[in-house]
């Protein structure tokens, strides 16, 4: 169905509306019917103004002006990250910021100015249409930057020749990932009523609040990097902090939503127990979680040191019957460093909502 307030501008949208919401329905980020109102078509037409190229998803603001000459600032989601973005060609510059666009996609349920976008077409006539391969408003595909290469093994090596102390991207989408991981019936009565009765409309990411442990190594991007007594995961989104020694955390050590983490080695597996956590959830799927909770993760990397092994062990006397056991596996970005997590590339006079995306966070 399309939107009462749709304008028709863009060419064709009834034939192919069929394909965008089955295209839609099946992919895995945020644009969803969980959280979108995917049965109607939506477009807005007007300036973009503000582009925001930071993780955990690229925004944009297009400033719409009516015949009255009313202001309307649109918040637009692109759901992939600016990384994979990247990785497919697709830069900041792509997009004509001060330009007039016209935007495809769907409205949010928790926010009426929000649109998970669809499609995005340009002054020139070239349409964005992210990983589809079906043009939605015009005839002609922007043009992608080239692909970059990746720097050679060796090289790579050559800068980050410590070990684990190199950048790590996760190899399984969340849905793979909870596929993988399945722990339902470990969960006590009351916490599996709990994750029933979840609703993902009301997750703190909503309101711009990076993920907290361990729901945010899920699909996670980081790098390793020691400094001093400690080794930090640095990522966009809120670092965490492994303070290599201690036994536990200090007295008096506040709960945080990435709590605190003491860390060893056993031969080459890093192995960190983390306490302190005050982030409610366990997985994106609701599944709550005390901050009681205590978490013994242990990174194992491969021979080879192509992929880097991850075990977790939860302990939640309050929500889980017994122990549960996750395992995650995270490959090497060669060439990759420590701002592997996003560039951080803000443009435009309105900075859209999520600025506190980029915020760091220690673990301690």
């Amino acid at each position: 169905m399309l939107s009462k307030r749709m304008r028709p501008v863009f060419v064709g949208l009834g034939s192919v509306l069929a394909f965008v919401t089955a295209h839609v329905f099946a992919h895995h980020g945020p644009i969803g019917p969980s959280l979108y109102n995917t049965d109607d078509l939506f477009v807005v037409e007007g300036e973009l103004t503000d582009i925001f190229w930071r993780s955990p998803h690229v925004r944009f603001a297009v400033t719409e002006v009516s015949e009255s000459g009313e202001e309307t600032v649109w918040e637009i989601e692109l759901a992939p990250g600016p990384r994979e973005l990247e990785g497919d060609g697709v830069t900041p510059d792509l997009f004509p910021l001060g330009g007039h666009v016209r935007v495809g996609g769907f409205v949010s349920r928790w926010n009426s100015r929000t649109i998970g976008m669809r499609s995005m077409l340009f002054p020139d006539g070239t349409e964005y249409t992210g990983d589809s391969t079906q043009l939605v408003g015009s005839t002609a595909r922007v043009q992608r930057a080239p692909r970059q290469a990746a720097e050679p093994r060796d090289a790579a090596a050559a800068e980050q020749p410590d070990g684990i102390f190199r950048a790590w991207r996760a190899t399984m989408r969340p849905s793979e990932w909870a596929a993988l991981n399945e722990y339902d019936r470990l969960l006590t009565p009351r916490a599996a009523q709990a994750k029933a009765d979840w609703d993902p409309a009301t997750h703190p990411v909503l309101d711009c609040v990076p993920r907290g442990f361990p729901e945010n190594m899920v699909n996670a991007s980081f790098t390793f990097v020691p400094e001093g007594d400690t080794i930090v995961m640095a990522r966009g989104g809120g670092s965490r902090v492994i303070h290599m020694g201690p036994d536990g955390a200090p007295p008096g050590t506040e709960r945080s939503h990435l709590g605190y983490s003491t860390g060893r080695w056993e031969g080459d597996t890093l192995v960190v127990r983390t306490t302190h956590v005050n982030w409610p959830y366990f997985d994106r799927d609701g599944t709550p979680q005390s901050d009681r909770t205590v978490f013994v993760e242990r990174f194992t990397m491969s021979a080879d040191g192509s992929n880097l092994d991850h075990a977790m062990t939860a302990t939640d006397p309050a929500n889980f019957i017994e122990p549960i056991v996750t395992t995650n596996r995270y490959s090497w970005r060669p060439g990759a460093g420590a701002g592997a997590a996003g560039t951080g590339v803000l443009t435009g006079s309105n900075a859209p909502r999520c600025e506190v995306w980029d915020i760091t966070e220690e673990s301690g």
